[in-house]
């Protein structure tokens, strides 16, 4: 793609910033917002699978609703006509956040080795994007030093939310391109097994970074991804203590337990991780099972990696098939231990809570897989679809992917402020999806009928349908307080507010040049361009100038109009 083009006729594409095994990402100007930006264009192969490019522009909308201080904002999503005729594509492009800073990646490859405690601040900073993700439905399952942004503030970022998810929808191989091929130092074991996974699949992969960023290297490494996926599915881990004598006990026991081979072993939540990790860095206990921790090695001595063993040949043909599709059912049944079990019929869970639907499910002998949130018409946080359906006939102990209702589509509501009439706010409401309110009247400086608020506020995400209320000005001015100031000053003051001035004199021996008096009063309540009249004191001997018959009426509040005095 010309990195000189403008995509929507809005972003100007720059320098190329970053290229991946999915996408390009280019530094970009955003032209109506005068912001710079980073847009991830994505492969062409990718953007010609039309199962991915539905699943893709799902999840870059659920993405786009996450609104957190650790996670890289997705601010717009579309698609550019590449080619032409029959050869035409259209290939996706993300516009995110651009972020000043590196990745762990780069820090990683560098070969610089982060202190312990800033190895761990790291860890909370992601694990705090996790907990807020998934407390949204998302799930990122691919977290990696790739994905993780430290700003040259020292701030952490963490970034691709959705993409993982749509790329893993794909039922992408491990033989089919650098898309997981660069992944499986991270995977979780049921992510290695082809399983469905939860957000225990995101701790595991961020207990595999924090080990990286303590020692330097991953827990696993291998000739080929097979290799390394096989050793998240059978092997244990080295505590972190084995490659670096520094690292104290508390740390391996906290690292071990986010790398547990059963998701049920390991930390439940983004937050209990985070909670321990917090715990270390402030030395107090944590709450982590203690596990055995293999003995301390010298600095100096080179750590053996653990090798495959027994039927080490079937059990990595048996992880390629699962990703290649290669192996039959009967084998992955023998490998991984999976038994036919009996069979059962699965409950319809349509409208149920999660919180129900896992209690039927345990009922029934099944168990809850991943959950993934849709916009829907239908209650919020009810499920509005399962896979497999109800009635369908399957293995005791397996688990049932359901979709929850996550409410209306999300709309950001517009800036009105500033707007001259409530018709062109309700054009620009209709055309967002959303409804014009109830519009009141408040006093303000501004001109009357111009918008000064909504609520919803500017820059809200709101279900569409969302009714936005607005607070016009009343035209309504406070007449300020000129009495003591110049002539000068008062008429300045006066017409700053919009409104005319009629001067009446007063001969005076002191307070010469001076206001004496004002009509209306201060504190009244009078319509932009009504008339203050304001006397000013002369000497004596000055001739009395009769200003002309004003050619407009005062515009005041009734109950606080006045005549001037002298």
């Amino acid at each position: 793609m010309n990195d000189n083009r403008k995509l929507a006729n809005r972003y100007e594409l720059g320098d190329l910033i970053g290229r991946g095994g999915m996408a390009e990402v280019f530094e970009a100007v955003d032209t109506r917002l005068n912001r710079t930006v980073a847009i991830k264009i994505l492969r062409d192969d990718l953007a010609r699978d039309p199962a991915f490019i539905a699943r893709f522009r799902r999840e870059a909308q659920a993405a786009a609703s996450l609104n957190h201080p650790t996670i890289v904002a997705v601010y717009d999503t579309g698609e550019e006509i590449e080619g032409e005729g029959r050869s035409a594509t259209n290939v996706p492009y993300i516009v995110m956040e651009y972020v000043n800073g590196t990745t762990l990646r780069d820090i990683v490859k560098s070969g610089r080795k982060l202190q312990t405690e800033r190895a761990l601040r790291i860890s909370v900073g992601v694990l705090d994007a996790l907990a807020y993700s998934h407390a949204h439905g998302i799930i990122h399952r691919d977290i990696k030093p790739a994905n993780v942004m430290i700003t040259k503030n020292g701030d952490i970022k963490v970034m691709d939310f959705g993409i993982a998810r749509a790329l893993a929808d794909t039922k992408a191989t491990m033989t089919g391109g650098s898309t997981v091929l660069g992944t499986a130092h991270y995977l979780s074991p049921e992510q290695a097994r082809g399983e469905s996974v939860d957000a225990r699949s995101d701790l595991y992969s961020a207990g595999v970074l924090l080990y990286e960023l303590l020692t330097g290297e991953p827990p696993f490494s291998g000739d080929s991804p097979v290799s390394v996926a096989y050793q998240h599915v059978s092997e244990y881990a080295p505590a972190p203590s084995t490659l670096d004598s520094q690292i104290p006990d508390v740390i391996d026991t906290v690292v071990l337990h986010a790398l547990a081979k059963s998701p049920d072993d390991r930390y439940q939540t983004a937050e209990d991780f985070q909670s321990d990790v917090e715990r270390v860095l402030q030395g107090i206990p944590t709450e982590a099972s203690v596990a055995p921790k293999p003995k301390k090695m010298s600095p100096n001595t080179k750590y053996p990696r653990t090798k495959p063993r027994g039927n080490s040949v079937l059990v990595m043909l048996a992880i390629a098939g699962l990703f290649v599709g290669g192996l039959t059912v009967w084998l992955a049944t023998q490998i991984f231990g999976l038994s036919s079990g009996d069979r059962i019929t699965v409950p319809s869970l349509d409208g149920l809570t999660i919180e129900k639907a896992t209690v039927l499910l345990i009922e029934e002998g099944l168990v809850l897989g991943e959950v993934s949130p849709e916009n829907s018409e239908r209650p919020i946080d009810t499920i509005i679809n399962q896979t497999p359906q109800a009635g369908n006939s399957i293995v005791s102990g397996k688990s049932v992917d359901v979709v929850v209702s996550a409410g209306k589509s999300k709309v950001v509501v517009p800036k009105l402020i500033g707007l001259l009439s409530v018709e062109d706010a309700r054009r620009i409401l209709s055309d967002k999806g959303l409804k014009l309110g109830p519009v009141i009247e408040v006093e303000s400086d501004s001109d009357k009928g111009v918008i000064i608020s909504s609520d919803p506020a500017a820059g809200s995400a709101v279900s569409a349908g969302t009714e936005v209320s607005l607070s016009i000005s009343s035209g309504l001015k406070i007449v300020p307080q000129v009495v003591g100031l110049s002539e000068a000053q008062a008429r300045a003051d006066l017409a700053n507010l919009g409104f005319q001035v009629q001067i009446l004199q007063q001969v005076v021996n002191e307070q010469i040049g001076s206001i004496l008096a004002q009509a209306p009063k201060p504190g009244t309540k009078s319509s932009g361009g009504a008339l203050i009249t304001i006397t000013v004191g002369v000497p004596p001997g000055t001739t009395i100038v009769i200003p002309p018959t004003p050619t407009v009426s005062p515009s005041v509040s009734p109950s606080t109009s006045s005549s001037p005095t002298p």
